[in-house]
């Protein structure tokens, strides 16, 4: 599998055109890839071709260092070529990650050979390649998936723990339609072992790093367990987890767990009259407008 490294230069006049024009060629014909898990024995045979980017050991180190914490990457992208090989199309420090881990990783499975429009197989290839650089972005429930630290190792095992409320009920970025978010989880873990006028609605790395600074202090990681314990008392998993109602919640926990959890974790009585406000009508948008007013409907029956 050799690699090509090359200079960065500006790309000619007409390679730009090209480019374009393969990419106005393959996105409407694109179809739905299969998405195959691929063991490490799998990973030997996949193939890198010279428009790839060089191995970034930093991004590969970083990567791998996730994969061995249980954490999970986005699925590669493939094209499986005319004479049935595989050929990476992006995702190249992901598998360098996971060969040196000799993890599994999922991938996504083009055949582009049977949609393509007078372009050559590694034509369609770079247009595709193009196309995920330029436009994909990790999900926040991906991010956290793949997040090596304290906060998104205790997500996944939410997720994955079987009698837990939330068994096959987080997303995780793996299709949509969960009752809850992995991102939420992370947020409002965030804004319980942080000043109550922190709402968690930033950046989800930021969020992240820092929840797990926070972490290691003494009595965090109780709370967050707590709210973690809490959030589906007050949000069945009936219906989809509302974010700002959500992060209204962990404002108050975060004010009355100051002293501790154990003396200071609601009742039921507690959680049957928040289950019975609207959350729908105290908050239509992620607007944080209304947040006052959610708190203090939240304070009000949060008498112990």
């Amino acid at each position: 599998m050799k690699q090509t490294i090359t200079e960065t230069v500006p790309k000619p006049e007409k390679q730009v055109k090209r480019e374009v024009r393969a990419r106005r060629a393959i996105v409407p014909h694109l179809p739905k890839p299969d998405l195959i898990e691929l063991q490490y024995e799998d990973l030997g045979r996949l193939n890198l071709d010279s428009y790839q980017r060089i191995k970034i050991g930093s991004a590969v180190e970083k990567i791998a260092r996730s994969l061995e914490a249980g954490g999970q990457t986005p699925p590669i992208v493939l094209n499986r070529r005319k004479d049935g090989t595989d050929w990476i199309v992006d995702g190249q420090q992901r598998w360098w990650a996971a060969v040196q881990t000799k993890r599994p990783i999922w991938a996504n499975v083009y055949a582009l050979h049977r949609t393509m429009d007078g372009l050559s197989e590694m034509e369609a290839e770079e247009a595709l390649f193009s196309i995920y650089n330029d436009v994909c972005r990790l999900s926040p429930d991906t991010t956290v998936n793949a997040w090596p630290g304290p906060v998104g190792v205790a997500i996944r095992e939410w997720a994955v723990k079987e009698g837990s409320p939330y068994f096959n009920k987080i997303g995780l970025g793996r299709g949509g339609g969960k009752v809850y978010s992995a991102a939420l989880l992370a947020r409002a873990m965030c804004v319980v072992m942080h000043p109550a006028r922190t709402i968690g609605l930033g950046n989800i790395r930021r969020i992240l790093e820092l929840a797990d600074a926070a972490y290691v202090h003494e009595g965090n990681n109780e709370r967050a367990e707590a709210i973690i314990r809490l959030i589906p008392l007050i949000f069945p998993p009936m219906t989809r987890a509302r974010t700002i109602p959500v992060l209204a919640v962990a404002v108050v926990a975060q004010r009355r767990w100051k002293e501790g959890v154990q003396r200071h974790f609601p009742r039921e009585p507690v959680w049957s009259r928040l289950r019975q406000l609207n959350w729908a009508t105290l908050a239509p948008t992620l607007s944080t407008q209304n947040m006052p007013t959610i708190i203090n409907a939240i304070e009000k029956r949060w008498r112990i």
